[in-house]
Parts: C-alpha cells; sequence; structure tokens
C-alpha cells in the first residue's frame, strides 16, 4: 500500500464583491449615526446637520442600489427565474 494522500480543494464559492458591499453598508451607517450624535450633542448648526443627513443619505441610497445590482451577481442570476423573488 502507497502513503501517498492526495487532497484536493475547491472553491464553490464564486468571488464577488461582498467585501465592498460590507464596507459601503458599514460606511452609511457610520455616517447615519455620526448625523445623529451630531445632532444629540447639539454640535452643529442646522445647515451642517442638513449637510450631513444629505451625505448620509446619498451614501446610504448608493449602498443600497449597489447591494440590489449586486444581488443577482452574488446568487448566480437566480434573481432573473420566477423561483425566487429577488428581482421584486
Amino acid at each position: 500500500m502507497s502513503d501517498l494522500v492526495v487532497t484536493a480543494s475547491v472553491n464553490i464559492i464564486p468571488e464577488g464583491p461582498i467585501p465592498e458591499l460590507v464596507a459601503l453598508a458599514v460606511l452609511a451607517e457610520r455616517l447615519g449615526y455620526g448625523r445623529c450624535w451630531v445632532y444629540d450633542e447639539g454640535l452643529a448648526t442646522r445647515d451642517v446637520y442638513v449637510t450631513l443627513a444629505a451625505i448620509a443619505a446619498a451614501t446610504a441610497a448608493t449602498a443600497a442600489d449597489f447591494s440590489a445590482q449586486m444581488n443577482i451577481q452574488v446568487h448566480g442570476g437566480i434573481g432573473f427565474t420566477w423561483e425566487h423573488d429577488l428581482h421584486l
């Protein structure tokens, strides 16, 4: 008998933009929390607060849009079928 051991490793998880999605979602969350903190502490005038709110909203909208677009790619195109409600 031979002591030769053959091991094979196959990565069935495709490469995807998961780290970028997570980083963008965390950034949007931090901007939202930062905006709330500035408001709670009374550290900014109304103009600064409105600007921070607009930046947080734009970042959150961008994160949501990018996540929705990449969702089909990450799940292997299942969103194009009626078997899954990803496309809705």
